[in-house]
């Protein structure tokens, strides 16, 4: 005889807190992993989104963060960077990985965002800055010798707003190696393939290359 299932009319308020936890939610751009995203992230789950469009990824985030103003959520990409980093540097290798971010940038972001986003960007206009002084951060970290290997950088502003190119903030958790690890083993199965890092030559040029 079957025993009864208890927990029958389940909903998200009986979600217990995720305090603690790591979650990474795949499709979380939309549908069913956008909502299942949110929901973690509003009972305190520290939440990764890996997605293959960053556009969406960030209007998916910046939505989630509209509604849950304290959700911890990270982009996949600067877990990444750091998890490449530490591949390529275990093979010795003469490429380096160094992420950056464009601070807030006017850029056609806008479309793929909620009305109520919009005017919210709108309305803070003064606090963002073009999308050609975004790109400043990502030119020093492609092009710079003062640019360190496994770095992160962003502007130099409040709140990483707008500035000139600086070390940027990187939350704990995108530096841990098992989380890291744990995301790229992830990626290479739902991919089905295994990207192996090695050692290259340096080739024609006689600097390192940049991979952010």
């Amino acid at each position: 005889m079957q025993t009864k299932n208890v927990e029958h009319n389940w909903t998200v308020p009986d979600i217990p807190s995720q305090e603690g936890r790591l979650a990474v939610v795949t499709g979380a751009t939309s549908g069913v992993g956008f909502y299942t995203a949110k929901e973690l992230a509003r009972k305190r789950a520290t939440v990764v989104m890996p997605a293959r469009d960053m556009r969406k990824a960030k209007a998916a985030a910046e939505r989630i963060e509209a509604e849950v103003p304290k959700a911890r959520l990270y982009l996949a990409d600067l877990i990444f960077a750091f998890e490449l980093h530490r591949r390529l540097s275990a093979a010795n290798s003469c490429i380096a990985s160094i992420a950056a971010h464009p601070g807030w940038a006017l850029t056609d972001i806008g479309r793929y965002v909620s009305r109520g986003l919009r005017i919210a960007m709108k309305l803070s206009q003064p606090l963002w800055q073009s999308a050609e002084a975004g790109s400043l951060p990502l030119l020093f970290a492609a092009t710079s010798p003062n640019a360190r290997k496994g770095g992160y950088y962003g502007p130099d502003g409040w709140m990483e707003a707008k500035g000139n190119p600086t070390a940027a903030f990187q939350p704990v958790v995108t530096k841990n190696a098992t989380v890291g690890r744990c995301l790229w083993h992830e990626s290479e199965r739902v991919t089905d393939i295994q990207f192996v890092v090695s050692a290259p030559s340096i080739g024609m040029h006689d600097r390192p290359g940049v991979v952010g």
